[in-house]
């Protein structure tokens, strides 16, 4: 029996800690490689319906932040692929 092909994955991963005294918000991405491309595209739709643009979210505005939030919760690929954790002073 011959071993399936391995699939390539790609894994994103953000955070914002900067200045927040210990506190961070990281969001990881899980994908496979033939999603990526529709995906990203699809993304800076998003980003820019949203009014977020391709600002750093710090800089981003409040309602910008949310909308695109809202824009992603939609997206049903992200149901079973996006994660997110708030850690304060380095632990859950």
């Amino acid at each position: 029996m011959e071993a399936p092909t391995p699939q390539k994955l790609y894994a994103f991963v953000d955070e914002s800690g900067q200045e927040t005294a210990g506190r961070l918000f990281v969001v990881s991405v899980l994908i496979l490689a033939e999603e990526r491309e529709a995906l990203l595209q699809r993304l800076e739709v998003m980003e820019a319906r949203s009014g977020k643009q391709n600002t750093k979210w710090q800089k981003t505005r409040h309602s910008y932040r949310r909308a695109y939030m809202e824009e992603i919760r939609n997206v049903p690929l992200f149901h079973q692929t996006l994660f997110f954790d708030i850690l304060r002073h380095g632990r859950n």
